[in-house]
């Protein structure tokens, strides 16, 4: 690299060892899901999971129940029409 390059300057040079760092930390992290994450619902489970929330288990209960996560438990009863649909505005 030419000397005036601005890959020779210390302070692009902290910003990319920094930048590497979080990445490698990053990669390590490996999130272990649930056993069913990413299955497809069948129909008896999903009505299964609309009893279970009308009887008052909470999302937490419910995601260990059915082995999904609880982003997937709640996604499944706001289109059940059980949970109302939070869209986060820009």
């Amino acid at each position: 690299m030419p000397d005036e390059s601005p890959y020779q300057h210390a302070k692009v040079l902290r910003a990319l060892q920094a930048a590497i760092a979080a990445l490698e930390t990053r990669t390590k992290k490996k999130r272990v899901l649930p056993a069913n994450a990413g299955k497809a619902w069948t129909a008896e489970e999903q009505n299964e999971l609309i009893k279970s929330y009308d009887a008052g288990m909470s999302l937490a209960e419910l995601a260990k129940k059915y082995q999904r996560t609880k982003g997937s438990i709640e996604a499944r009863l706001i289109r059940a029409g059980k949970l109302p649909n939070r869209v986060m505005a820009l």
